[in-house]
């Protein structure tokens, strides 16, 4: 009820800083105003289509190695994605007056792992609607039909990687399973698959 009453009280917020036609430029206002207007403009959605995501795909079609692919879930997380995991900063679960840099498990496309993993004829047939509608997504992107059968597959093989890397959702709930406080530098020796300089430098830390 109460988050329910928030999102009411934001989309007020919102809808009243769209119209809001005298707020100073470069104002809050105006800035919170045409972030919604632009969001809720359906007609340049459907008319500019993927156009506007072609940067970020030249980009991502350029990553060559692991510095590359590093620095570039770096970017593509600051712009909110949860790109490969999830990044955030918050409060220190042991000492609250803190807040610190933390990464959690994500990049998934289906809600947790149990959905890549059972074998059971409804979770089986889940799986092939989702491929379906990433084949779809890739054709939308401007892929032609085999190649994005084939990327979407290749969507889902990565994904089950993940999934069969990831805790399981009761395990994500015990505080104490999920809380390691390292240094970067350990960070770094404990996970050396990846280039955590070249991410924490992409990132600007």
């Amino acid at each position: 009820e109460v988050e329910a009453r928030t999102f009411a009280v934001v989309k007020g917020i919102l809808e009243s800083a769209a119209a809001d036609t005298a707020a100073p430029r470069g104002s809050e206002r105006q800035k919170v105003g045409d972030f919604f207007a632009v969001g809720m403009d359906e007609a340049r959605i459907e008319r500019e289509g993927s156009r506007p995501l072609k940067p970020f795909f030249v980009r991502i079609a350029a990553v060559r190695d692991r510095n590359a692919l590093a620095a570039e879930i770096a970017l593509l997380q600051v712009i909110g994605t949860s790109a490969a995991f999830r990044l955030e900063v918050g409060p220190d679960d042991r000492n609250s007056a803190r807040n610190v840099l933390q990464f959690s498990q994500a990049g998934l496309g289906l809600p947790d792992r149990d959905y890549y993993l059972k074998r059971d004829a409804q979770s089986t047939t889940l799986r092939r609607a989702y491929v379906a509608h990433v084949e779809r997504m890739f054709r939308l992107a401007g892929d032609a039909a085999p190649v994005a059968a084939r990327n979407a597959q290749s969507v889902l093989r990565l994904e089950t990687r993940l999934a069969r890397a990831s805790m399981t959702r009761d395990e994500t709930d015990d505080p104490l399973a999920t809380y390691h406080k390292m240094s970067q530098m350990s960070l770094s020796r404990r996970a050396a698959g990846f280039a955590w300089d070249e991410y924490f430098r992409a990132l600007g830390l």
